[in-house]
């Protein structure tokens, strides 16, 4: 892997059954083992971060100084899945523990912490950034290349659609 100097805006969208916190923070991280030049998406559960490493199955955790803690493949159906190797969206569900991750082959997946898929369904666009919302058990995804932001039931219906310009 490839040592690689990350820093970056991460917004970190926590919601709880009674208020969402959304913050956001400059964090400049030493080094992290990337297998490509790209980051990917990023979220939190409070008290690890997960890094997704874009052009591929992996997902980096970090503790709450950005110490290194070790790696996770995701491990989805590839028969179905040929490109899961994109990850386009990561979201932390705190009520399941899992993760949440969007992927440019137009699907939403659900990931134990272990990267074992148990759950997927495909949208009409690129889902570029995720996020899970507790308040509503729903998730919310910004489109690929557009202003669209989409909410979905975490079964897959649509549940509305704005453009957020």
């Amino acid at each position: 892997m490839r040592q690689r100097i990350v820093a970056g805006i991460i917004l970190s969208l926590m919601a709880s059954t009674f208020a969402c916190d959304a913050r956001a923070a400059f964090v400049k991280v030493a080094e992290i083992p990337m297998a490509t030049q790209d980051n990917g998406p990023i979220t939190s559960d409070g008290a690890t971060w997960y890094i997704g490493d874009y052009f591929s199955r992996t997902i980096h955790q970090f503790d709450s100084q950005f110490n290194f803690l070790g790696s996770l493949t995701l491990t989805p159906d590839y028969e179905s899945q040929p490109y899961m190797d994109f990850i386009s969206g990561l979201s932390y569900e705190s009520a399941s523990g899992n993760m949440w991750v969007g992927n440019l082959n137009y699907s939403i997946h659900e990931f134990t912490l272990s990267g074992v898929e148990i759950g997927k369904w495909y949208v009409d666009e690129v889902p570029n950034g995720i996020v899970y919302d507790a308040l509503d058990d729903s998730i919310w995804t910004s489109t690929y290349g557009t202003r669209v932001v989409s909410h979905y039931s975490t079964e897959g219906s649509l549940l509305g659609r704005f453009d957020s310009v």
